[in-house]
This record gives structure tokens, C-alpha cells and sequence, in this order.
């Protein structure tokens, strides 16, 4: 856990800055690994999380259940991106069980720190 908010940490701090490279040494990754993490986060959150997390102010998941939207989560966790990776690693109902790897989660944190929160 205390490697992966480092990790959380960096990918705040300089990943957005720059491009990232493939770590893993996964030539296949096609271009996607050379991507800023702030670009593969928003990849990420577009194929894995809009479906509950849109933009609109409330997504109705079922009776008293509600997810918030995208700018929402970057107002309520602005300068906390600590608690967003619990977010993703711990679950929470009705949010279903994270099958993100550590890299992931890092680029989606890293993509949410660019959104204004408005």
C-alpha cells in the first residue's frame, strides 16, 4: 500500500507533466503506454467508469443509490488523491470491485487531478 501512494503521489506530481513510459517493458501496449497517465486515466474512466460516474449530477444505480458524477469526485477529493485509490482498491456498495491494477488506479488519480471539480 505505501509503494502504491508513492506511486500515487509521483503520477500526480510529474506524471501529468510529461510522458510516462512503459515501465513493464510491454512493447505491444501499442503507443497507450506512452500516453501521459493523465491520457490513459482518462481512457481508463471512459471505457470502465462512465457508466455509473457521467458527468451528470446524479446517476440513479437503484432505490437510494447514487454514484457522483466525474466533477463532483474532483471537487470532494481535490488535493486527496490518497483517498481516491482507496476508493478504487477497497469496495464500497454499490460500486462493484476494482479489477484495476496499481498502474491503472495511478493514471485514473492522475486524470482526475485534471479535472476542475465544476
Amino acid at each position: 500500500m505505501r509503494k502504491l501512494l508513492l506511486s500515487v503521489w509521483i503520477a500526480v506530481a510529474v506524471g501529468a507533466a510529461g510522458v510516462v513510459p512503459d515501465t513493464a517493458g510491454n512493447s505491444a501496449a501499442s503507443g497507450f503506454s506512452m500516453l501521459r497517465a493523465d491520457d490513459r486515466g482518462r481512457v481508463l474512466v471512459e471505457s470502465r467508469c462512465l457508466g455509473c460516474h457521467a458527468d451528470a449530477d446524479v446517476v440513479a444505480l437503484a432505490p437510494g443509490a447514487r454514484a457522483p458524477g466525474l466533477a463532483e469526485i474532483a471537487e470532494r477529493y481535490r488535493n486527496r488523491p490518497a483517498e481516491i485509490v482507496d476508493i478504487l482498491l477497497n469496495r464500497h456498495p454499490p460500486m462493484p470491485r476494482s479489477l484495476l491494477r496499481d498502474d491503472e488506479i495511478n493514471d485514473i488519480v492522475a486524470y482526475i487531478g485534471t479535472l476542475d471539480g465544476s
